[in-house]
C-alpha cells in the first residue's frame, strides 16, 4: 500500500494520487505485505531519475559511455586469456555514473535495448583489433536477452568487424531463466547456435 495524506502531501486529488503512487512504488519495492508513505525524499528521489533519465536520452545521442576492459586470465597458466567489457558513463555535470545507478534507469526506462546493441557494436569493433585468441565478454541485461533480435543484433555485428563468433562470450544472470522463459530459452539456444559462448554471471 502506498500512502499520501492531504493537505499535508498535496492540495489536490491528482497530487495526492501521484505521492501515493511514489509511496507504492516504493512499497513494491519492499516486498509483500507492507505500507509505505510518501515523504519529501521520495520526491526527490523521483525528481533524480527524471532526470537521470533524460540525462540517459542525452548520453546515447551524443555518444557519452565508453567500454573498459577488465582483464581475464587463466588460473592455472596465469596466461591473458581475454577482457571483459564493462560500461562506463562520464556525464558531463555529475561526473562518472555507476552502471548500477543508470542500467536500472535505462531497463525501466526501455533505453537498456538501444544501449546494449551499442555495447555489442563497440566491443566486437575493439575485439577484432586483439589477437585472435583473446576473447571478449559482455554482461547482457535481462531486458535484453528475451527480445527475439538479440541473435541478429549479435551476427550482424560480429560480421561486420570480421571477429569470429566464439571470440564473444555473453554473460546472463541466473535470473533470466526464473518464470515463464521460454522465449528467453528461444533466444538463448540461437545464440548458442551462432558459436559464442554463453556463461551466467
Amino acid at each position: 500500500i502506498g500512502c499520501a495524506f492531504g493537505p499535508i502531501d498535496g492540495a489536490t486529488v491528482d497530487d495526492l494520487i501521484l505521492k501515493a503512487d511514489l509511496a507504492l512504488y516504493e512499497a513494491k519495492g519492499a516486498g509483500r505485505g507492507c505500507a509505505k508513505y510518501f515523504s519529501s525524499e521520495l520526491q526527490v528521489e523521483q525528481d533524480d531519475r527524471v532526470r537521470l533519465e533524460t540525462d540517459l536520452r542525452a548520453a546515447i545521442a551524443g555518444r557519452q559511455f565508453h567500454l573498459m576492459y577488465q582483464p581475464l586470465v587463466n588460473a592455472k597458466t596465469q596466461k591473458l586469456v581475454g577482457f571483459e567489457a564493462l560500461i562506463r558513463w562520464n556525464h558531463p555535470q555529475r561526473g562518472l555514473v555507476p552502471p548500477n545507478v543508470f542500467i536500472p534507469v535505462a531497463e525501466e526506462s526501455g533505453l537498456m535495448p538501444v544501449i546494449g546493441e551499442w555495447v555489442i557494436e563497440e566491443a566486437c569493433r575493439i575485439a577484432a583489433t586483439w589477437p585472435d585468441q583473446i576473447t571478449v565478454a559482455l554482461n547482457i541485461s535481462p531486458k535484453q536477452i528475451v527480445l527475439p533480435s538479440l541473435p541478429n543484433v549479435v551476427s550482424q555485428a560480429l560480421a561486420r568487424h570480421r571477429l569470429q563468433a566464439n571470440r564473444l562470450e555473453l554473460e546472463v544472470t541466473e535470473g533470466v531463466f526464473l518464470g515463464d522463459n521460454g522465449a528467453t530459452l528461444d533466444v538463448l539456444r540461437r545464440l548458442r547456435a551462432l558459436g559464442l559462448g554463453i556463461a551466467l554471471d
